[in-house]
């Protein structure tokens, strides 16, 4: 019995430690040194994270179909790159959702810039400006 647990735990730090390496060696790609990089998260209301909701960065001010796409996985994470400096409106929208928009300035490059979202599901939940 105490080999059988010696193995499963094992086994789970040898996954765990899989998981940590692809996580860090995601997070640690090197930018290019005229761009940024946006890594964000979308939640719920009740905080749990968002699957495939739609997250579009334009630059402000430009209709010429230079947006940037993205969508959120499984843990509702994204990460939009490729970004020069400038203004940019982002938007993350599900159809089940209120669409939500937050302007973001990019005043230097290279830069990781860092973005948490809540989506409610009722527009009375959550009071936000920003809202479509």
């Amino acid at each position: 019995m105490l080999m059988a647990c010696r193995h499963v735990l094992a086994g789970g730090l040898v996954v765990w430690a899989c998981l940590v390496a692809g996580i860090e060696s995601r997070s640690s790609q090197v930018i290019p040194t005229d761009t940024a990089r946006i890594l964000g998260s979308i939640v719920g209301e009740d905080l749990t994270p968002l699957a495939d909701v739609v997250v579009t960065v334009a630059r402000e001010g430009r209709q010429d179909g230079t947006a940037r796409t993205s969508r959120t996985d499984a843990s509702g994470s994204f990460i939009v790159e490729g970004l020069p400096e400038g203004s940019y409106q982002l938007s993350a929208s599900m159809e089940t959702r209120q669409s939500v928009r937050k302007s973001i300035a990019i005043r230097r490059v290279p830069a990781v810039i860092r973005v948490g979202l809540v989506l409610a599901s009722d527009a009375s939940v959550l009071p936000m400006a920003n809202r479509e």
